[in-house]
């Protein structure tokens, strides 16, 4: 995993009103804020259309605090588990991202890979040896994460990958495209 810089770290602030919840919730979903109709003029989303879509993808819109909440969550679980249910990778970026607790920076790491053919390999790294791509402190528990390289030999197709530490352990749905 090439040297990526370290971004700023991610945490969680409370909406200053509902309009700036609904606009982070929006952005947070890939709901655009704005559209163009069939002459080319350029529209905002009315609020009352943003509240009905993001209630429908499941967001909470009765107040800010209830955005906000949802939001939090959605941040916890992203940065608290150490693979997103699915990665997507193409053979140029053969990498998957990993998030563990700080405090686990220096443990070493198993990956085994299950390919979609039924066989198998596995890898042991040592975090320590990988540099930070991120960092997130939520709910006063500092998270980082890192970009781990699968194996070369990685076929394209639906496979599966599983984290494993003493203490941690995790599946994932692993899609490796062509480029």
């Amino acid at each position: 995993a090439g040297n990526l810089p370290v971004s700023e770290t991610i945490s969680f602030q409370p909406s200053a009103d509902e309009g700036q919840a609904l606009e982070r919730a929006a952005r947070t979903l890939g709901v655009d804020l704005e559209y163009w109709d069939i002459w080319g003029k350029q529209h905002p989303v009315r609020p009352e259309v943003l509240i009905a879509i993001l209630e429908s993808l499941g967001v909470p819109c009765e107040s800010a605090g209830s955005i906000d909440k949802y939001l939090e969550a959605r941040l916890w679980e992203e940065w608290s588990r150490p693979l997103a249910p699915v990665q997507v990778l193409s053979r140029s970026t053969a990498a998957i991202d990993v998030s563990v607790p700080a405090d686990m920076a220096g443990d070493r790491v198993r990956f085994e890979y299950r390919w979609e053919s039924g066989q198998g390999e596995s890898a042991e790294v040592s975090l320590d040896q990988i540099p930070e791509s991120s960092s997130a402190m939520l709910r006063g528990k500092r998270f980082i994460r890192k970009r781990v390289d699968i194996p070369a030999s990685a076929p394209l197709g639906y496979h599966e990958v599983r984290f494993a530490t003493p203490f941690l352990q995790q599946s994932a749905r692993l899609i490796v495209c062509p480029n």
